[in-house]
């Protein structure tokens, strides 16, 4: 999750910087393969974090989120572009967004024990 998260961060970082569209394309690129990292990702500690019983309430929360920020999202984007720059959208949004992030799940995120169950059988085979 942390690394989906750290490519984003520095592929939006490129984007913030591009000065050609090449770069911003490759960057952009980049932004889309973390992206659905990130979303495959949340899936499956929803699916490790959860019973089978909550597992439907907190899946069916993410999709609801994800079905108004593809909403929100693109007309936030076309305001905050008009009204500013790109640049500033890729700056500013992006860098403050990620350090929450980062810091959210460094904080809260339960990491699982060395003897989980998990990881014996991911060791074992």
């Amino acid at each position: 999750m942390l690394a989906t998260l750290a490519i984003f961060f520095a592929s939006s970082a490129v984007c913030a910087a591009a000065r050609t569209m090449a770069v911003l394309i490759l960057g952009r690129a980049a932004q889309g393969l973390a992206g659905g990292g990130s979303i495959l990702l949340v899936h499956v500690c929803i699916a490790d974090l959860f019973s089978l019983r909550e597992r439907s309430l907190f899946m069916g929360f993410t999709e609801g989120i994800w079905a108004l920020a593809g909403g929100v999202g693109p007309v936030l984007g076309g305001v905050f572009a008009s009204l500013a720059s790109w640049r500033w959208c890729c700056e500013f949004f992006f860098f403050e967004f990620f350090f929450f992030l980062f810091f959210f799940f460094f904080c809260f995120f339960p990491l699982p024990p060395p003897c989980s169950p998990c990881l014996q059988f991911c060791v074992d085979g």
